[in-house]
């Protein structure tokens, strides 16, 4: 179908620069083109490799997309449904419209939902005496089966305190009911987990986890 674009179309038109997607695994993602007027012939590509294309009569889906895509004949928007961490990747859309191609890139980050965190505490003599009394260092952690540059850390009330996974605290005695929130997210979740300062001491339980 689109070999014949080479020879028939004398202008080719750069729709809109490269945009990054992010999608839930196993959920729907949606990538709309806003395009006008409505397009003569569509390709979707992933990775170089078809997704689905439509000649203006009928429409052909392949490999693992099928059953999983639907494709919107008048602005040529692409639903995946039920994704996949290998969906992610380079998404190319070419349109023939007027006599004119078109092309959108996207690049979709398909991720998990956030895990709920742990909080670890280290327990140090304060100004490096316990003379001094002691602080403590809470080390906020999730995992990831992504990059965990994805992952944003905010610690106290409502999130607002500090950023980063590690936080310093100052100690009372091992009755300090001071408690501390740290909620993990990505661009798509959040989940959160709390530590009192009191399980920062010895016979205390250091770690709460799931």
């Amino acid at each position: 179908m689109f070999l014949r674009f080479l020879s028939t179309c004398c202008v080719f038109f750069l729709c809109q620069g490269e945009t990054t997607k992010y999608a839930l695994l196993g959920k729907k993602v949606h990538l709309s083109t806003n395009i006008q007027p409505f397009p003569d012939e569509i390709l979707w590509k992933h990775n170089g490799n078809k997704v689905i294309e439509f000649n203006g009569n009928k429409e052909d889906v392949y490999g693992s997309y099928k059953g999983r895509v639907t494709l919107d004949w008048i602005s040529a928007d692409l639903n995946i449904s039920d994704v996949r961490f290998e969906d992610s990747g380079a998404y190319e859309l070419e349109l023939f419209i007027n006599q004119k191609m078109h092309y959108i890139n996207y690049n979709l980050q398909v991720i998990d939902k956030v895990t709920r965190p742990s909080i670890s505490c280290e327990r140090i003599p304060a100004n490096g005496s316990s003379e001094s009394g002691y602080q403590a260092t809470l080390t906020c952690s999730a995992e990831s089966k992504q990059s965990q540059s994805l992952l944003k850390f905010n610690w106290g009330p409502n999130g607002n305190m500090q950023l980063g996974p590690k936080l310093v605290i100052p100690l009372g005695n091992e009755h300090d009911a001071q408690v501390y929130d740290c909620t993990v997210s990505n661009p798509l979740s959040k989940e959160s987990e709390t530590f009192t300062a009191k399980e920062c001491y010895p016979g205390k339980t250091l770690t709460l986890c799931v």
